[in-house]
Parts: C-alpha cells; sequence; structure tokens
C-alpha cells in the first residue's frame, strides 16, 4: 500500500515556464518541496534528470558504503551523488555538518575527482566559508553551486536561451524526473505536474 507521501504532487499553476528563467522555475518547485519536507529528494532528481538530459547517459541512481560507512566512489554512489567523469556531483540541501564534510573530506583523499556540491542558494556562501576552513579538505578542489542555478543555467543552455524551448526543456526535465527518478527512489514520491 502507497503511503499518502508518495502520492503528493508538485503542482506548477501559478509558476509560467515560459515567462520564468528556468533558474526561478527550479526555485520555485523546492521551496514547494521544502514546504512537503521533500526538498532533498527533489533537488536530487532535478539534478538527476538535468545531468541526464545533459550527457544523454544511464546514471545510475542507489549507492552503497563501505563497512566504515564511508561512500564508495564507484558507478554505484549514494542517493543523491552522481558521477560524471572525474566529477562527483553532490546534493546537500542542509547546512554543513561534521557527516558531510567528512564524506567530502573521503571523496577528494580517495579520488583525483572534483566535487560539486549543489546546496539551496541561500547556503552557498555557508558552506564555501566551512569548506574553505576546514582541516583535511582541499577547497579548491571543490565547486560549491546552487541547484536552482546550476539546474536552471543548464535548461538554459540546452534550450538555446529561447523560451519556447526552454519551457519544452523544462517540460522534457520534469518528464524525466517523473518517469525515472520517482520511480526508482520512490520516498517521497513526489511528481511535478505541469498545468
Amino acid at each position: 500500500m502507497e503511503s499518502s507521501r508518495q502520492k503528493m504532487t508538485l503542482d506548477t499553476r501559478g509558476i509560467c515556464l515560459r515567462a520564468m528563467t528556468a533558474e526561478t522555475v527550479i526555485t520555485h518547485l523546492l521551496e514547494a518541496a521544502r514546504k512537503k519536507g521533500a526538498d532533498s529528494q527533489v533537488g536530487c532528481g532535478l539534478l538527476w534528470a538535468c545531468l541526464e538530459l545533459g550527457f544523454g547517459r544511464d546514471l545510475r541512481i542507489g549507492g552503497r558504503k563501505n563497512t566504515e560507512g564511508r561512500a564508495i566512489l564507484d558507478d554505484r554512489t549514494s542517493t543523491g551523488t552522481f558521477r560524471v567523469g572525474k566529477a562527483l556531483f553532490n546534493v546537500v540541501l542542509a547546512l554543513p555538518d561534521d557527516k558531510h564534510m567528512l564524506q567530502i573530506g573521503d571523496a577528494l583523499e580517495d579520488s583525483k575527482f572534483e566535487v560539486w556540491l549543489l546546496t539551496r542558494s541561500d547556503r552557498v556562501a555557508t558552506w564555501r566559508n566551512e569548506l574553505d576552513h576546514c582541516e583535511g579538505v582541499d577547497p579548491s578542489r571543490v565547486v560549491v553551486a546552487s541547484v536552482e542555478a546550476f539546474v536552471g543555467q543548464n535548461i538554459a543552455e540546452l534550450s538555446g536561451f529561447s523560451a519556447e524551448r526552454k519551457a519544452t526543456q523544462l517540460r522534457a526535465l520534469f518528464e524525466l524526473y517523473n518517469s525515472r527518478w520517482v520511480a526508482q527512489v520512490g520516498t517521497p514520491g513526489i511528481r511535478i505536474v505541469v498545468k
């Protein structure tokens, strides 16, 4: 039996896909998801769908950790962490904490990866400051950006900066998110409904 959380939707009524920037659309969706307690999963799903659209490859969803609880950097990274080439994308919408700092430090120590930490727009400066002062983390190998700006900019670029194609790309992003991310991750199964 599905829980009521799995049936929630994020309605796009009031969000004009053609008139608003893609970044603004993503900001509105993440805020609506935050109010339902699901902004982290929606942010991860939108990043995953964006990377899928941009690279046209089948990025794995899911993950595992080794016996010490450290993330294993292979194609089976944790949910919310995606590997593309030598870049490791990680969505962390929470404020900086020891757990996430250790994960970033482990990722940098165990690899030649560049880490892209994507957070909420209002937390970018906080994360950057914490990383700049964190022992064991080389901040020159970590990009800190907002999910909203990263996904929004990529959608704008994929659309050739055309309002009509931007709306089409956003619909494609939401369709990919709904059809693959929600189906594979499951909880919270929040679908994005375009009205």
